[in-house]
């Protein structure tokens, strides 16, 4: 490199070696080989700006000599030293290189190399001297880094600083990207109506620029993303239809990018799986299994046949795990609960792999916390099954397991939500673990804490629907809690305050079923808190109101069953039901 920088030979730097590792501010740099040196980050900075301020066409010329010596080796370290070198020569040729680099390391899935790509372009981003679309450029990636480390909700004013450069620059790519980072910071601080706002407006970008460049693939990737995040919005307000036509969308640009012939097939395969996982979530919102379990097992299947291919990528493997562990409900109502367990537990070793080796990384420590819910979910499920049908040792030790795996869910998304208390998604999986936990409780018999941990989960639901009021799934897990926590208070005998919570709960699933009829499951949560008031009225003797409470039990009942008919848990319920309303 010394030879390179000088345009000489490497004999004649040999006599330079012993004076520059004498100097205080060189340093060993083993990881480019025994011998390497480098010049310390405290004093490197520093000389460079000043050799940019006061000598130019030095420091130009300088750089352009390093970046031919790098440019011939393929790694990626030397890559990201090239496109440095770049950016002050030629700053709008760098943006089109960064833009390049980021999307092939990204494609390769090697976080690794993405968050060195970060640092380096942090670095020059907060040098100051850069402008047009290689600032954004340099700002953008490290912004996407932090953000898939769930720190999103810190990034507003970053973000939008770095829109206006790209604004100002017309430069689309950067406006759509800002966007998009925009839109992901107003969802997790519960703004869903502003962040949609932002994704149609990086729509009609996208369109436009299709319609000039048909043939660029990214431009049509990033469309689709635009319809999958426009999709999970609408899911979250309940628009299950709206969320079905983009997500429909997403999927005739994912299939069209899929039959592209690129270097990318890979990516653009795994980006056609994440359609189907979504699509697959949806279907189970609306209650069918039937194309649920058609949309996941295509997913898999996508995932599959890529890991042939791709067998050391450490995030597809991550990727195909958290497939696998979203078929899971599915098993368990399709099939049988064991094959479910053995699924969910298949799932987190998986995960349990990648996610030790990244711990730093709360993405992947959010998804291993929910493969120990999965297990915990269905250890749960099958102690409760075993208990209902009197195998109480067996249950006993289900039970036991469950509360064991659900406490490290908890643990996890408890440490993420402390990391990030604005972020409401966090703060939306710690409050469904605590709640799971409580559900263990009480199937043990320990309703005191049972009782404890649904008010601790509770009190979050309720901050967070008063956050985001339009978010119909904070709003359904609070009522589902109360529901809950009326059960406790009545086993315990405290009916005055059962009544009280059952109200608030039917309110508000009455409220869901009236105005989101597609949402099925509410339909099962409103027949159980009408359960929950006739079990009440039953107790304190009240015959006429319990029977009335009955009924209505019934027949929300028999609606959820009608909408989805293939959940035999469901079947099982309503026969359950109309068994204890005969008593």
């Amino acid at each position: 490199m010394l030879a390179a920088l000088l345009a000489t030979t490497p004999e004649n730097c040999d006599y330079l070696i012993p004076f520059l590792r004498a100097l205080t501010i060189i340093e060993p740099f083993p990881a480019r080989g025994e011998d390497a040196l480098n010049v310390h980050e405290s004093a490197r900075l520093a000389l460079r700006e000043h050799l940019r301020t006061t000598e130019p066409e030095r420091w130009k010329t300088l750089s352009e000599r390093a970046r031919t010596y790098v440019s011939c080796n393929e790694e990626p370290h030397a890559k990201i030293e090239a496109l440095y070198h770049l950016f002050a020569t030629d700053q709008p040729a760098a943006a089109i290189e960064c833009q390049a680099l980021d999307l092939r390391f990204h494609h390769e899935g090697q976080t690794e190399t993405i968050h060195a790509l970060a640092l380096s372009l942090s670095e020059l981003a907060n040098a100051g001297w850069l402008t047009g679309s290689a600032q954004v450029e340099a700002s953008l990636v490290p912004l996407e880094v932090r953000a898939s480390r769930d720190e999103a909700t810190k990034l507003e004013d970053a973000i939008n600083e770095v829109l206006k450069i790209a604004c100002v620059a017309s430069y689309p790519y950067g406006i759509v990207r800002a966007k998009s980072l925009l839109a992901n910071v107003l969802i997790g601080k519960g703004y869903s109506e502003a962040a949609f706002k932002a994704i149609e407006e990086e729509l009609v970008i996208c369109h436009a620029e299709i319609l000039s460049e048909p043939s660029n693939l990214e431009w049509l990737r990033i469309l689709s993303f635009a319809y999958c995040a426009l999709s999970d919005i609408c899911k979250s307000r309940g628009r299950n239809a709206d969320a079905l036509t983009y997500l429909q969308e997403a999927l005739i640009v994912g299939q069209k990018l899929a039959a592209t012939e690129s270097t990318d097939t890979f990516w653009q395969q795994r980006h056609l799986a994440s359609i189907y996982l979504k699509l697959g979530n949806l279907w189970v919102t609306k209650g069918l299994l039937d194309n649920a379990w058609e949309a996941f097992c295509n997913c898999s299947k996508i995932f599959t046949s890529i890991m042939i291919e791709a067998s050391g990528n450490q995030k597809w493997q991550f990727e195909l795990a958290l497939v696998k562990s979203h078929i899971i409900n599915i098993s368990a109502k399709r099939f049988n609960l064991s094959e479910a367990l053995t699924v969910s537990r298949q799932a987190l070793i998986s995960l349990e792999e990648v996610a030790c080796a990244d711990v730093s990384n709360t993405a992947l420590q959010a998804s291993l916390s929910d493969a120990y819910a999965n297990v915990g979910d269905t250890l749960l499920r099958q102690g409760c099954d075993y208990q209902n049908r009197g195998f109480t040792e067996h249950a006993k030790e289900l039970l036991d397991e469950a509360l064991i795996t659900i406490h490290k869910s908890l643990s996890i998304s408890a440490h993420l939500a402390t990391l990030t208390p604005s972020n409401i998604f966090l703060q939306y999986r710690l409050a469904v673990d605590q709640s799971k936990l409580a559900g263990v409780h009480e199937l043990q018999g320990a309703l005191d804490a049972a009782l404890t941990n649904f008010y601790k989960s509770l009190a979050i639901f309720q901050q967070l629907s008063a956050t985001d009021p339009s978010n119909i799934h904070m709003l359904r897990e609070l009522a589902a809690t109360q529901s809950k926590i009326c059960n406790i208070h009545r086993l315990h005998g405290r009916f005055d305050e059962a009544l009280l919570i059952c109200s608030e709960s039917l309110a508000h699933l009455k409220y869901l079923t009236n105005h989101h009829p597609g949402y099925v499951i509410c339909q099962r949560d409103l027949a159980i808190a009408h359960l929950n008031r006739a079990r009440i009225y039953r107790d304190i003797q009240c015959g006429g109101k319990a029977q009335s409470s009955f009924r209505w039990c019934i027949k929300t009942m028999e609606k959820a069953v009608s909408l989805s008919p293939k959940d035999t848990e469901w079947r099982r319920d309503l026969a359950l039901i109309r068994k204890e309303s005969k008593k």
